[in-house]
């Protein structure tokens, strides 16, 4: 944290850091593709059938997310150490792999054009109309005597 007595200067005297950032092995899109569908898969089996069936057989709830949870980093593990190597091999000469990551893909920068001014603006008018309505959608009861 700096202080008063602290150098006011960079820590490092060098190059900026907006050089581009190599990857350490190249990552096929049909590698990100196909374990993202896999993982969504077993969520979704695990969240909508696995779940219920089991909270219905009466296992504790506690035994229900351990088991959950074991299934999760089981399947996890076997796509990152075994499925993930070979489908990146498999798919290395599609010319389609990830072999760097641009300085403008990381963070959340906001490209400064008129078509994000305007969608900007859509979405402030939305938020504000909407607001507008629920506040004139609320009514008083009727007074009774």
């Amino acid at each position: 944290m700096p202080h008063s007595t602290s150098a006011k200067s960079a820590p490092v005297i060098g190059i900026v850091p907006v050089q581009v950032m190599e990857t350490l092995s190249n990552q096929s899109l049909w590698t990100w593709l196909i374990t993202g569908s896999i993982i969504l898969g077993v969520t979704l089996m695990l969240s909508l059938w696995l779940h219920p069936f089991m909270i219905a057989e009466g296992i504790e709830l506690w035994l229900v997310i351990l088991i959950e949870t074991l299934i999760s980093a089981t399947v996890a593990a076997c796509l990152f150490f075994l499925l993930v190597p070979f489908l990146n091999e498999f798919f290395n000469g599609d010319g389609k792999a990830i072999t760097a990551i641009s300085p403008q893909d990381i963070g959340l920068t906001v490209p400064n054009t008129a078509t994000t001014t305007m969608i900007m603006g859509t979405a402030v008018a939305v938020t504000w109309a909407a607001k507008r309505r629920l506040r004139s959608d609320t009514t008083t009861a009727p007074k009774t005597q």
